[in-house]
């Protein structure tokens, strides 16, 4: 047997760092050709027989629209093809709400783009809007960074404050401990629950799914006021989807976007609000274990937190 191997050409350490810094600052997945026509609208590997979802959607611009003002989606049925999926959407429980066959691993958008005829202008649309996205989360990004840096600096004064009180060289009441950014006061979330927005009986093995979204609300773009989104997978159990989850927060392209683990046939308030999803990872992981995964088991220690905001 004759086996031939192939490492590629060997990096420099500054081609390396050129290289990473350039990755992650593009929002683009690894190896795409930033001059194709729609860069930003990657699509993922397909795993499984699943292609298609079933959704029932209801919102401000749809059939049904919802006493808070929101949107709402929930994942009826995953099919293997198109015609099946057209096929189930006339079986399926009605609810008199708007129905979408899209499709998994791809990005979609709802409700769908105003104003455009064919599938080219509704990608050219997503896909601006997309880079819109990314161009603002980078400036959250930077400012994200600067508060970081501030509290630190706030940090370091405190501490340098406390050395001269031990000193002598200060008083007690020199010493100020407020936090120079503080955090906004968390409200709790109301989930509205009616005898219309029932639960779904599962017609498929999948219980749980993987989805990406992009909050496009303070986004100058044609489809603020719209909700983009890709189901990145579905799954039989919570631990293979949490799985893929992790998974997918390690790559760059997903930087920017909210992944969650939500339950297919039941409803979801879109984009889904952190506050109540049971499950939150954060881009560090010396943060997701200061603050709990699970929302419930949260308890700041102050040592530990300072460590994170040092990372």
């Amino acid at each position: 047997m004759n086996v031939q191997y192939d490492i590629g050409h060997a990096m420099t350490y500054e081609e390396m760092m050129a290289f990473k810094e350039a990755e992650s600052n593009s929002g683009l997945p690894h190896g795409t050709n930033t001059e194709e026509k729609n860069p930003y609208l990657f699509e993922d590997e397909p795993f499984g027989n699943r292609s298609i979802a079933l959704l029932s959607v209801v919102g401000p611009k749809m059939k049904q629209k919802h006493q808070d003002g929101g949107m709402y989606m929930k994942i009826k049925t995953v099919c293997n093809s198109m015609d099946e999926a057209s096929r189930m959407a006339k079986v399926v429980p009605q609810e008199q709400t708007d129905l979408y066959c899209v499709e998994l691993f791809k990005f979609s958008c709802m409700p769908p783009p105003p104003g455009v005829t064919t599938q080219e202008e509704v990608d050219d649309m997503m896909n601006a809007c997309l880079k819109a996205y990314i161009d603002g989360f980078g400036m959250k990004e930077e400012d994200f960074n600067k508060r970081k840096q501030k509290m630190l600096d706030d940090i370091k004064r405190q501490e340098e404050m406390k050395e001269k009180i031990r000193q002598g060289d200060a008083n007690l009441e020199d010493l100020d401990s407020s936090s120079v950014c503080p955090e906004p006061l968390a409200e709790k979330v109301h989930v509205p629950k009616t005898n219309i927005m029932t639960s779904d009986t599962p017609l498929t093995p999948e219980r749980y799914a993987v989805l990406c979204t992009a909050d496009l609300s303070d986004i100058d773009c044609p489809l603020r006021d719209h909700v983009m989104f890709k189901l990145c997978g579905v799954h039989e159990t919570e631990e293979r989807a949490s799985k893929q989850l992790h998974e997918l927060k390690k790559e760059s392209r997903y930087k920017p976007y909210d992944i969650s683990l939500v339950h297919l046939y039941e409803w979801l308030k879109m984009p889904p609000p952190v506050e109540i999803l049971e499950n939150v990872t954060y881009s560090s992981a010396k943060l997701t274990d200061v603050l709990g995964e699970r929302k419930k088991t949260i308890n700041v220690n102050q040592n530990s937190l300072q460590e994170c905001y040092a990372e």
